[in-house]
């Protein structure tokens, strides 16, 4: 009734999270990554196709030190701060505590902030109360999508086919058959007849100038022209 089998569907796509943007270094970290010595190839496409590659491996790697452990950072900061906040009920805090807890918060918030805005992004869909946290609603509006989005199978020929290489081939066919193009009749240049100059005609191009040409050439620039204001 139930089978573990792990296909391969190839590579997912890379998708890129606005809060990036409001972190510094990002724009350090592409530039480094694009300026990667790349296999000099003849296509310039594949070189462009690398240099994406260099740039998506160094997102992946910053992005996972980054928010790899944002969960837990926020735990941590969460009971940081309601062991603050115990005391605080008891007036047992100084100023450097006092100031300690407020700084606390202030992580904790950019943090849930941060995780907040990547959850929206992942969910694609419009919160109904702006700051509204319902972290189990979004997981399964992501995992609806993630389940909708996946390929699980084709109908082809009639036959139920779940095998990757087998979906990969038949896609790859279809839109080869709908991008194909078609046997048409060009016109062509070969029978098309131009003048030309003889073999004679076009050494002559190259011989010098004689002195009869060069006085017929003076000769017949008129009365009116004049080398110099004498």
């Amino acid at each position: 009734m139930l089978v573990d089998e792990e296909k391969n569907f190839g590579p997912k796509p890379f998708r890129i999270f606005d809060v990036w943007f409001e972190e510094d270094g990002l724009e350090d970290i592409v530039a480094n990554s694009w300026n990667l010595p790349v296999p000099s190839i003849n296509r310039k496409y594949y070189e462009f196709r690398n240099r994406f590659k260099n740039v998506k491996g160094a997102l992946k790697e910053w992005s996972r030190n980054k928010f790899g452990g944002l969960d837990g950072e926020i735990e941590a900061l969460k009971v940081m701060a309601h062991t603050y906040e115990e005391k605080v009920d008891n007036n047992l805090l100084n100023d450097t505590e006092r100031h300690e807890w407020l700084e606390c918060r202030k992580k904790w918030l950019e943090k849930e902030k941060v995780k907040t805005c990547m959850m929206k992004q992942k969910s694609r869909i419009k919160w109904i109360l702006e700051g509204d946290e319902n972290t189990k609603f979004f997981h399964s509006i992501i995992n609806r999508n993630n389940i909708k989005n996946n390929l699980r199978g084709l109908y082809i020929n009639g036959i139920w086919q779940d095998s990757p290489d087998v979906i990969k081939t038949e896609a790859f066919n279809h839109f080869s058959r709908i991008f194909k193009e078609l046997e048409v009749e060009r016109p062509s240049m070969e029978e098309l007849t131009y003048p030309c100059l003889s073999a004679n005609e076009a050494s002559a191009l190259e011989l010098p100038f004689s002195e009869i040409e060069i006085k017929e050439a003076v000769f017949n620039c008129g009365s009116n022209k004049a080398p110099g204001p004498d």
